[in-house]
């Protein structure tokens, strides 16, 4: 009898992220031809943004980036007039693969 369905853990989704990585650098430096360096990194780009996005050929649902400030670095760029991060999702409701280029 099979396992009983469970949800994946923190470990197995970096491994499943990495290896769609893998799979996206092994596919860019090898298996396009006629196209320019330029052209072939920005593929890897877009395909690196499809996988964060969750519409990429991976076993990932869509991914969030999110700032993560260090918490004294506020205090430090206020005092020395400068725009601060406060913790954020970058890419909440938005593709990031349809915004590049």
């Amino acid at each position: 009898m099979p396992d009983e369905p469970r949800a994946f853990t923190k470990e197995e989704g970096c491994q499943m992220f990495l290896a769609s990585l893998r799979s996206m650098v092994n596919y860019w430096a090898n298996d396009v031809d006629n196209q320019t360096c330029t052209e072939r990194m920005e593929g890897l780009v877009h395909s690196i943004l499809c996988i964060i996005d969750g519409v990429g050929n991976s076993e990932l649902p869509a991914l969030t980036l999110t700032t993560d400030p260090n918490p004294e670095d506020k205090e430090f760029l206020i005092d020395e007039g400068e725009n601060y991060w406060e913790p954020t999702a970058l890419n909440e409701s938005v593709y990031l693969h349809e915004m590049w280029k």
